[in-house]
């Protein structure tokens, strides 16, 4: 293994999961129990690893180079579904403390969780919820859905990108909403590496996001220079 793929597998493991961890660490909310606090910080892990989905694609030019693309697929598929199930199984696990604990039954608290329709973080959460129904559904069964299009591939990468926003946008919002263990600095850093992650993403379709082809035109430039030092 290069010195540089060995590097952007640690900045990749540090970025995603050691930052978040940290700004856990770092919080405030009272602590609960180690089971509860356990599957908060597995499903902030998670929703953490989403957004590193948007460094594992063509856009990610020093990835593409260090890496076979069959292997960058695959950790991109396997990291992906992971976390889905997570963030999936994420409206359960809130209640699943409730069987082993008095007071409100883990049903009634689950439905009423989700008809809070007043509170803009659980409808945002929901509408993220639903779309990554869709995002799983059509990534699991893509050789099928790509079947079904005039373009094939190139088609069903597009769906996948629109309804990867479509979740990630409400996700977000619904996290530093509620995110317990949510501060001002984790807020921060999940936007700014999710606005970087899609400037990566608008690289893919320079023809069709007018600021991508100016992106894309600098990023070449930039490793060509590199390639190339004076």
């Amino acid at each position: 293994m290069s010195r540089k793929a060995f590097a952007l597998i640690v900045t990749g493991l540090v970025a995603a999961i050691g930052v978040p961890v940290f700004f856990y660490m770092l919080s405030d909310a009272p602590f609960r129990s180690a089971f509860k606090d356990a599957l908060s910080l597995l499903t902030l892990v998670a929703f953490s690893l989403l957004i590193a989905q948007f460094y594992l694609t063509r856009g990610n030019t020093p990835v593409t180079q260090a890496f076979k693309p069959a292997r960058v697929q695959k950790l991109h598929k396997y990291l992906a579904y992971t976390a889905i199930v997570v963030i999936l199984a994420h409206p359960y696990l809130i209640v699943v403390p409730r069987y082993f604990e008095g007071g409100v039954e883990p049903w009634t608290a689950f439905v009423t969780m989700l008809t809070q329709f007043s509170n803009i973080g659980i409808l945002s959460g929901i509408l993220a919820w639903l779309v990554l129904v869709a995002v799983g559904i059509t990534a699991f069964f893509r050789r099928k859905v790509m079947r079904k299009m005039r373009k094939k591939y190139r088609g069903w990468r597009g769906l996948h990108a629109v309804l990867v926003l479509g979740f990630i946008l409400p996700a977000l919002f619904h996290v530093i909403m509620l995110g317990r263990h949510m501060s001002l600095g984790l807020a921060i850093y999940f936007c700014a590496a999710l606005a970087l992650g899609l400037v990566l993403l608008a690289r893919l379709y320079p023809d069709r996001i007018p600021f991508a082809s100016v992106g894309k035109s600098i990023g070449a430039k930039f490793h060509k220079a590199e390639a190339h030092p004076q």
